[in-house]
């Protein structure tokens, strides 16, 4: 890769996870390990990240590294400052190689596990002994020198609950958090706030009574699109503006697209699954009993879309024709599967037949798209199936059109069907307005 199509994806990157970068950017060690910067953009940004907090102050940031100097390397400067100032997450989000890049699943399972901090905040506050968790998180290799010696500083002059505000506010910056936080409780003695964080009442009466008043703020969350969680910290404590808003993390967005989903993620004695089904969460409902032991047995992953992917979605679910280039590994099937279900959903909600033809170019992507990406985002749903120049079929190719409701195949077979309906003695595919059409090109 060339370095300026390294810089291009470098900059694609951050316009596509801004909102996520400025949450977990900590702006003074990343300046610090920032010399190409100038001067006048350094001041720039502390100056921000003064007066109107953290998060801005991340924003003056990437625009200072949007701004240059762009000279051989700045971008690798860039991203090894983030790795290196114990913004690791951040750095995830930022590389060009995208191998670190977290799934969207991921994301929905750190933004549960931020809720839950939030849910228990007041709690961990009061409760947890600041030093010695945060040193462990230390030894551990959750926090770095730097974020010990800064949770020093505060536990210092605005005592344990200070403390642990910081703490807290840096350690939802991390990667892969949730797991060693709890352990790190657990070997500080600190088991029952382990416990509430896992879902782990101990079934007591008192625990239950908690865990549904937990349950009942968790669904209020989740289930309203576009509800943002703003946390006033200062409102909590007496404390002063600067040191406020550097807790700002924890006042994390939760979009229409960013849901839970059923990966499991390690939170020591449990899981994120198992976790979501303590709090009574589930994310597909069924309306019999036989149905709803299916899905717990058999849980199909949630169909969730970045913000960039819903972006360039939205005139497609507006009806509009339209053409989406984007990077290879950036999720355009997961974009085309989105556009599939809601063109079949609405049809089925105004009682329309409904059919979707996704077309390929190649025919190892018949059964690509349709075992990775379409089957399992549809299958309980809609009826999917793939055909290709290989499959032995028993039954016509206009017949497979009618038994189904989303055809996977290459153009060829679409082709041969459109010439067949053409005359008069060959039975073929009349296309007309309850078609949607989905073609991918691939290179190469």
């Amino acid at each position: 890769m060339g370095e300026e199509s390294r810089d291009e994806r470098f900059l694609y990157m951050i316009s596509c996870f801004r909102p996520r970068l400025k949450q977990f950017i900590r702006v003074e060690p990343v300046l610090d390990r920032l010399p190409s910067l100038s001067a006048e953009d350094r001041e720039k940004v502390r100056a921000a990240a003064r007066q109107r907090g953290e998060v801005e102050g991340a924003e003056e940031l990437l625009r200072a590294v949007e701004r240059g100097p762009r000279g051989c390397g700045w971008f690798h400067e860039f991203l090894q400052a983030l790795e290196h100032s114990g913004c690791s997450l951040a750095a995830c989000y930022v590389n060009p190689s995208l191998s670190q890049l977290p799934s969207p699943a991921e994301e929905a399972d750190h933004d549960l596990c931020v809720h839950l901090v939030q849910l228990l905040y007041s709690t961990l506050v009061d409760k947890m002994q600041t030093v010695q968790v945060a040193e462990k998180c230390l030894q551990m290799g959750i926090f770095q020198e730097e974020d010990l010696d800064r949770i020093h500083t505060v536990t210092d002059n605005h005592g344990n609950r200070g403390g642990a505000r910081e703490l807290l506010s840096r350690i939802v910056q991390k990667k892969d958090w949730f797991s060693p936080f709890l352990i790190a409780l657990r070997e500080t003695r600190h088991g029952a706030l382990a416990d509430d964080l896992s879902g782990n009442t101990g079934g007591t009466e008192n625990g239950q009574n908690e865990m549904k008043n937990s349950t009942n703020e968790v669904r209020e969350v989740i289930s309203q699109p576009g509800y943002a969680i703003v946390e006033d910290l200062k409102q909590q404590e007496n404390v002063n503006d600067s040191f406020s808003s550097e807790n700002s993390v924890l006042e994390t967005s939760t979009r229409r697209n960013s849901v839970v989903s059923e990966s499991d993620v390690s939170i020591g004695d449990g899981s994120v699954s198992n976790l979501k089904e303590n709090l009574g969460h589930s994310c597909t409902t069924s309306d019999s009993d036989e149905g709803e032991m299916e899905s717990r047995s058999s849980p199909e992953p949630d169909l969730i879309l970045r913000d960039y992917q819903m972006e360039v979605a939205k005139p497609a679910l507006n009806g509009e024709n339209i053409i989406i280039c984007l990077p290879t590994g950036s999720g355009k099937t997961r974009v085309a599967v989105y556009i599939t279900k809601d063109h079949l959903d609405k049809k089925k909600r105004a009682s329309e037949p409904g059919k979707v033809i996704v077309l390929v170019n190649k025919v190892p992507l018949v059964e690509q798209h349709l075992r990775k990406e379409f089957n399992p985002f549809l299958k309980r749903w809609y009826r999917v199936i793939g055909l290709s120049g290989d499959s032995q079929l028993k039954i016509s190719f206009p017949e497979v059109v009618r038994r189904n409701d989303v055809i996977i195949s290459t153009a060829q077979i679409l082709e041969n069907s459109l010439l067949d309906a053409a005359k008069e003695d060959e039975e073929g595919v009349h296309l007309s307005g309850k078609f949607l059409i989905l073609k991918f090109l691939e290179k190469g």
